[in-house]
C-alpha cells in the first residue's frame, strides 16, 4: 500500500497549493491491476471528464523500498518535457534516478498511454518480499517514501502550472513475454526494472525453485542463456519459453562482477 500512502501525502500537500495551479488534478486509487489492469481501463472507458483534455498520469506502484537513494520512474520518453522537468526537480532531491522511455507495462499508467497521454509510472524495485506475506508494514522505508511523495508533488506542481499540453510521444510496447500454452517452463526468480542492456538483474529467488537449487541469488545479474547473450528481460523471455519443463540451461551470471556459470534444470509453470 506504499503507492496509496504516497497518494493521500501527495493530495493533502497539494491542497495547499490552491490559486497557483492552473488544472485540476484527479487523484484516484485503482484496483483490479493485477487482474488485467481492470480499474485504470474501465476508468479510462467511463471517465468523467473528456480524456483530451488530461494532460499526463502519474503512477505510483511500490514505492516504499528505496535502497541507495534509487529511483526508477518509467514513461520518461512518453512526452518530449519529461526528462528536463524531471531532472530539474530531481536537484533538490538528488535522486539516483533510472529512466526507462516506454510508457506500457504491467501497471495502470499503460491504460492511460494507450489512449495518448503522456505517463510515468514511479518505482523502487521488486524484493525479496515481492508478492509475500512477508512484505509488512515494518519493512517500509518511511523516509525515503515520503522524499519521493515530495518528488511527484513537485512534478504534478510542475505540469498544472503549465497551461500547455505536454508533447506526447508514441513507443510502440515491447515484444509480449506471455509464454505459450501448455507446459511452461519455470524458471523461479523475480527480475527487477529499471536497468537496461546489460543483463537481466535478480531482484529475488523464490524458495526452491530451480533457480535457487542452482545456486542463484538477489543481485546476480544473467548476461547469458545457453551461450547467446541476455541484455534485459525481454532477452531472457525470449531464450526462456523456447524451451520447455525438464531441459538444462547453462546460465552465465556476473555476481560481484565474477562471472559463474549455472545449470538450472527448468520446471513445470
Amino acid at each position: 500500500a506504499s503507492g496509496t500512502a504516497a497518494l493521500l501525502e501527495i493530495a493533502a500537500a497539494l491542497s495547499h497549493y490552491e490559486g497557483v495551479l492552473k488544472r485540476t488534478i484527479v487523484f484516484v486509487a485503482f484496483s483490479g491491476e493485477e487482474e488485467g489492469l481492470l480499474g485504470s481501463a474501465y476508468f479510462v472507458k467511463n471517465a468523467p471528464f473528456p480524456l483530451s483534455q488530461v494532460v499526463c498520469m502519474i503512477n505510483l506502484d511500490m514505492v516504499g523500498r528505496m535502497k541507495d537513494k534509487r529511483l526508477i520512474i518509467g514513461g520518461a520518453g512518453t512526452a518530449k518535457e519529461w526528462k528536463n522537468i524531471l531532472n530539474s526537480v530531481n536537484r533538490h532531491f538528488q535522486f539516483r534516478l533510472k529512466l526507462t522511455a516506454s510508457g506500457f507495462g504491467p501497471s495502470d499508467h499503460a491504460s492511460f498511454y494507450k489512449k495518448r497521454i503522456p505517463v510515468l509510472h514511479f518505482f523502487t524495485g521488486v524484493h525479496r518480499d515481492y508478492h509475500k506475506p512477508s512484505d509488512t508494514w515494518s519493512k517500509i522505508r518511511y523516509r525515503e517514501t515520503a522524499q519521493i511523495a515530495r518528488f511527484v508533488t513537485c512534478v504534478a506542481a510542475t505540469v498544472s502550472q503549465n497551461t500547455r499540453l505536454l508533447s506526447y510521444v508514441y513507443l510502440p510496447p515491447r515484444r509480449s513475454l506471455r509464454a505459450r500454452q501448455g507446459n511452461r517452463p519455470y524458471f523461479g526468480i523475480v527480475p527487477e526494472y529499471g536497468e537496461e542492456g546489460k543483463g537481466l538483474v535478480v531482484g529475488a529467488v523464490q524458495k526452491g525453485s530451480p533457480a535457487e537449487k542452482a545456486g542463484m541469488k538477489g543481485g546476480d545479474v544473467i548476461v547469458e542463456m545457453d551461450g547467446k547473450r541476455v541484455r534485459n528481460i525481454y532477452d531472457f523471455a525470449r531464450l526462456l519459453y523456447g524451451k520447455k519443463p525438464g531441459d538444462k540451461v547453462k546460465v552465465v551470471v556476473l555476481r560481484k562482477e565474477k562471472r559463474l556459470l549455472l545449470t538450472v534444470t527448468l520446471g513445470k509453470k
